[in-house]
Protein backbone atom coordinates (compact mmCIF):
# COMPACT_ATOMS: atom_id res chain seq x y z
CA UNK A 1 0.00 0.00 0.00
CA UNK A 2 2.98 2.72 -0.89
CA UNK A 3 2.42 6.07 -1.74
CA UNK A 4 -0.62 6.72 0.45
CA UNK A 5 -3.07 5.57 -1.73
CA UNK A 6 -6.01 3.38 -1.11
CA UNK A 7 -5.59 0.05 0.59
CA UNK A 8 -4.34 -2.62 -1.96
CA UNK A 9 -3.24 0.13 -4.32
CA UNK A 10 0.31 1.22 -4.32
CA UNK A 11 1.84 4.18 -6.38
CA UNK A 12 3.06 4.01 -10.22
CA UNK A 13 5.92 5.63 -11.41
CA UNK A 14 6.59 8.55 -12.62
CA UNK A 15 7.63 9.21 -16.22
CA UNK A 16 10.53 11.58 -17.89
CA UNK A 17 9.81 13.08 -20.97
CA UNK A 18 12.44 15.47 -22.57
CA UNK A 19 11.19 18.18 -24.27
CA UNK A 20 13.48 20.23 -27.24
CA UNK A 21 12.37 23.80 -27.04
CA UNK A 22 14.32 27.08 -28.70
CA UNK A 23 15.22 29.80 -27.08
CA UNK A 24 12.54 31.96 -29.01
CA UNK A 25 9.99 29.65 -26.97
CA UNK A 26 11.54 30.28 -23.92
CA UNK A 27 11.82 34.11 -24.48
CA UNK A 28 7.99 34.44 -25.78
CA UNK A 29 6.15 31.85 -23.88
CA UNK A 30 3.36 29.59 -25.39
CA UNK A 31 2.25 25.83 -26.24
CA UNK A 32 3.92 23.31 -27.74
CA UNK A 33 1.65 20.03 -28.63
CA UNK A 34 3.10 16.64 -26.79
CA UNK A 35 2.13 13.28 -28.38
CA UNK A 36 3.20 10.13 -26.11
CA UNK A 37 1.92 6.80 -25.88
CA UNK A 38 0.80 5.20 -22.89
CA UNK A 39 -0.55 2.00 -21.34
CA UNK A 40 -4.01 2.29 -19.55
CA UNK A 41 -6.60 0.12 -18.34
CA UNK A 42 -8.22 -2.30 -21.07
CA UNK A 43 -11.93 -1.14 -21.48
CA UNK A 44 -12.82 -4.80 -22.05
CA UNK A 45 -11.66 -6.56 -19.21
CA UNK A 46 -11.41 -3.53 -16.88
CA UNK A 47 -7.88 -4.80 -15.90
CA UNK A 48 -8.47 -8.30 -15.19
CA UNK A 49 -7.16 -9.69 -17.98
CA UNK A 50 -9.79 -12.33 -18.56
CA UNK A 51 -12.63 -12.40 -20.76
CA UNK A 52 -15.75 -10.54 -19.94
CA UNK A 53 -14.08 -9.02 -16.70
CA UNK A 54 -12.88 -12.84 -15.79
CA UNK A 55 -10.11 -12.74 -12.57
CA UNK A 56 -7.30 -14.40 -12.75
CA UNK A 57 -6.66 -17.87 -11.12
CA UNK A 58 -4.41 -18.40 -8.30
CA UNK A 59 -0.83 -19.66 -9.48
CA UNK A 60 -0.47 -23.14 -9.17
CA UNK A 61 3.46 -23.25 -9.37
CA UNK A 62 3.70 -20.37 -6.61
CA UNK A 63 0.64 -21.21 -4.77
CA UNK A 64 -0.15 -17.18 -5.08
CA UNK A 65 3.31 -16.19 -3.37
CA UNK A 66 4.62 -15.56 -7.14
CA UNK A 67 7.95 -16.19 -5.26
CA UNK A 68 9.31 -19.45 -5.63
CA UNK A 69 12.08 -20.93 -2.69
CA UNK A 70 15.17 -22.57 -4.60
CA UNK A 71 17.11 -24.93 -2.62
CA UNK A 72 20.69 -25.12 -3.91
CA UNK A 73 23.66 -28.08 -2.79
CA UNK A 74 26.88 -26.55 -1.78
CA UNK A 75 28.58 -29.20 -0.22
CA UNK A 76 28.19 -32.02 2.18
CA UNK A 77 25.89 -30.40 4.88
CA UNK A 78 25.99 -27.09 3.14
CA UNK A 79 22.49 -25.56 1.53
CA UNK A 80 21.48 -22.78 0.06
CA UNK A 81 17.94 -21.51 0.60
CA UNK A 82 17.01 -18.59 -2.28
CA UNK A 83 13.67 -16.81 -3.38
CA UNK A 84 13.10 -15.96 -7.16
CA UNK A 85 10.32 -14.50 -9.06
CA UNK A 86 7.79 -17.22 -9.85
CA UNK A 87 7.75 -18.15 -13.90
CA UNK A 88 4.74 -19.11 -14.71
CA UNK A 89 2.81 -16.29 -13.25
CA UNK A 90 5.57 -13.75 -13.79
CA UNK A 91 5.72 -12.92 -10.13
CA UNK A 92 2.08 -12.04 -10.00
CA UNK A 93 0.56 -15.28 -8.26
CA UNK A 94 -2.12 -15.19 -10.90
CA UNK A 95 -2.16 -16.48 -14.21
CA UNK A 96 -4.80 -16.58 -16.88
CA UNK A 97 -5.14 -19.28 -19.52
CA UNK A 98 -4.71 -18.69 -23.23
CA UNK A 99 -8.39 -19.60 -23.42
CA UNK A 100 -9.70 -17.05 -20.83
CA UNK A 101 -7.23 -14.05 -21.95
CA UNK A 102 -9.30 -11.11 -23.17
CA UNK A 103 -9.18 -10.78 -26.86
CA UNK A 104 -8.47 -6.76 -26.40
CA UNK A 105 -5.16 -6.74 -24.25
CA UNK A 106 -4.48 -11.19 -24.70
CA UNK A 107 -4.25 -11.16 -20.91
CA UNK A 108 -1.81 -8.03 -20.37
CA UNK A 109 -4.43 -5.93 -18.41
CA UNK A 110 -3.22 -2.76 -19.90
CA UNK A 111 -3.32 -1.50 -24.25
CA UNK A 112 -1.67 1.06 -25.18
CA UNK A 113 -2.96 4.56 -26.33
CA UNK A 114 -1.67 7.37 -27.87
CA UNK A 115 -2.58 10.44 -26.32
CA UNK A 116 -1.61 14.64 -27.02
CA UNK A 117 -1.24 16.76 -24.18
CA UNK A 118 -0.71 20.91 -24.72
CA UNK A 119 2.48 21.62 -22.66
CA UNK A 120 2.63 25.17 -21.69
CA UNK A 121 5.86 26.86 -21.56
CA UNK A 122 6.45 30.20 -19.43
CA UNK A 123 7.82 33.31 -20.89
CA UNK A 124 11.51 33.02 -19.15
CA UNK A 125 11.40 29.59 -18.31
CA UNK A 126 14.91 27.76 -17.68
CA UNK A 127 16.53 24.87 -19.16
CA UNK A 128 16.13 21.86 -17.61
CA UNK A 129 12.74 23.16 -16.01
CA UNK A 130 10.07 20.27 -15.36
CA UNK A 131 6.73 20.90 -15.80
CA UNK A 132 4.03 18.24 -13.84
CA UNK A 133 1.31 16.70 -15.21
CA UNK A 134 -0.09 14.43 -12.28
CA UNK A 135 -1.52 11.23 -12.55
CA UNK A 136 -0.57 11.07 -16.97
CA UNK A 137 1.77 8.12 -16.34
CA UNK A 138 1.28 4.88 -17.59
CA UNK A 139 -2.09 3.08 -15.60
CA UNK A 140 -1.98 -0.23 -14.41
CA UNK A 141 -4.29 -2.49 -12.15
CA UNK A 142 -4.55 -1.66 -8.37
CA UNK A 143 -1.60 1.27 -8.94
CA UNK A 144 -2.05 4.92 -8.92
CA UNK A 145 -0.98 6.19 -11.86
CA UNK A 146 2.58 8.08 -11.37
CA UNK A 147 2.78 11.88 -13.09
CA UNK A 148 4.27 12.40 -16.43
CA UNK A 149 7.19 15.04 -15.80
CA UNK A 150 8.00 17.03 -18.64
CA UNK A 151 11.95 18.41 -18.78
CA UNK A 152 12.27 21.28 -21.33
CA UNK A 153 15.98 20.86 -22.86
CA UNK A 154 17.09 23.82 -24.42
CA UNK A 155 18.46 24.05 -27.90
CA UNK A 156 21.69 26.23 -28.91
CA UNK A 157 20.49 29.38 -30.88
CA UNK A 158 23.59 30.56 -33.77
CA UNK A 159 23.36 34.01 -32.36
CA UNK A 160 22.64 34.48 -28.56
CA UNK A 161 23.98 32.24 -25.68
CA UNK A 162 21.80 32.16 -22.49
CA UNK A 163 23.71 32.78 -18.79
CA UNK A 164 20.49 33.15 -16.46
CA UNK A 165 18.43 35.88 -17.51
CA UNK A 166 21.32 37.70 -19.37
CA UNK A 167 21.88 36.58 -23.29
CA UNK A 168 25.03 36.98 -24.28
CA UNK A 169 26.13 37.58 -27.75
CA UNK A 170 28.93 37.71 -30.07
CA UNK A 171 30.03 40.69 -32.68
CA UNK A 172 32.40 41.05 -35.36
CA UNK A 173 33.27 44.69 -36.30
CA UNK A 174 36.38 45.89 -38.49
CA UNK A 175 39.39 47.37 -37.32
CA UNK A 176 38.05 50.67 -38.56
CA UNK A 177 34.33 50.48 -36.83
CA UNK A 178 36.35 49.60 -33.88
CA UNK A 179 38.40 53.05 -33.73
CA UNK A 180 35.55 55.17 -35.71
CA UNK A 181 32.32 53.69 -34.50
CA UNK A 182 29.68 51.14 -35.63
CA UNK A 183 25.98 50.67 -36.00
CA UNK A 184 24.41 47.05 -37.02
CA UNK A 185 20.63 45.96 -37.03
CA UNK A 186 20.00 42.85 -35.46
CA UNK A 187 16.68 40.97 -35.27
CA UNK A 188 16.08 39.83 -31.30
CA UNK A 189 14.48 36.81 -29.98
CA UNK A 190 10.82 38.47 -30.33
CA UNK A 191 11.46 39.22 -34.09
CA UNK A 192 12.00 42.56 -33.66
CA UNK A 193 14.65 44.49 -34.78
CA UNK A 194 16.95 46.26 -32.97
CA UNK A 195 19.61 48.78 -33.74
CA UNK A 196 23.12 49.21 -32.04
CA UNK A 197 25.64 51.95 -32.12
CA UNK A 198 28.54 52.44 -30.23
CA UNK A 199 29.36 55.16 -27.31
CA UNK A 200 30.40 58.32 -29.21
CA UNK A 201 34.43 58.43 -28.67
CA UNK A 202 35.08 55.29 -27.67
CA UNK A 203 37.65 53.16 -29.18
CA UNK A 204 36.58 49.56 -28.71
CA UNK A 205 39.40 45.94 -28.27
CA UNK A 206 38.87 43.02 -28.71
CA UNK A 207 36.71 41.17 -25.82
CA UNK A 208 35.48 44.40 -24.66
CA UNK A 209 31.73 44.22 -23.89
CA UNK A 210 28.87 46.43 -24.26
CA UNK A 211 26.17 46.06 -22.25
CA UNK A 212 22.25 46.88 -23.16
CA UNK A 213 20.14 47.27 -20.26
CA UNK A 214 16.50 45.38 -19.94
CA UNK A 215 16.98 43.38 -23.24
CA UNK A 216 18.02 40.18 -21.89
CA UNK A 217 15.46 37.01 -20.78
CA UNK A 218 12.24 37.67 -18.64
CA UNK A 219 12.02 36.91 -15.33
CA UNK A 220 9.69 33.98 -14.87
CA UNK A 221 7.88 35.38 -11.99
CA UNK A 222 8.10 39.26 -12.76
CA UNK A 223 7.18 39.56 -16.19
CA UNK A 224 8.25 43.38 -16.36
CA UNK A 225 11.94 42.73 -15.20
CA UNK A 226 14.17 41.27 -18.08
CA UNK A 227 17.90 40.66 -17.87
CA UNK A 228 20.84 42.35 -19.74
CA UNK A 229 21.99 42.06 -23.26
CA UNK A 230 25.60 41.91 -22.95
CA UNK A 231 27.49 41.86 -26.88
CA UNK A 232 30.71 40.92 -27.30
CA UNK A 233 33.27 42.45 -29.53
CA UNK A 234 35.35 40.07 -32.00
CA UNK A 235 37.65 42.83 -33.91
CA UNK A 236 38.82 41.60 -37.84
CA UNK A 237 42.17 43.11 -38.46
CA UNK A 238 43.37 43.69 -42.40
CA UNK A 239 45.69 42.02 -44.06
CA UNK A 240 48.98 44.06 -44.71
CA UNK A 241 48.34 43.90 -48.34
CA UNK A 242 44.57 44.97 -47.70
CA UNK A 243 46.15 48.46 -46.33
CA UNK A 244 46.33 50.71 -49.09
CA UNK A 245 49.55 52.92 -48.32
CA UNK A 246 47.65 56.42 -48.61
Amino acid sequence: GGGGGARGQRQGRDVKFPLKVTLEELYNGGEKKLRLTKNVICSDCGGKGGKGGRAPETCKNCHGRGMKVVIRQLGPGMIQQMQSPCQPCGGEGTVISAANRCPKCHGDKTVSKKKQIDVRVSRGAKDGERIIFEGEADEAPDTIPGDLLVILQQQSHPLFTREGMNLVMKKKITLCEALCGFRFRFTHLDGVGRVITSTPGAIYKPGDIKVIRNEGMPQKKNQFSRGDLFISFEIEFPEPSDIPPA
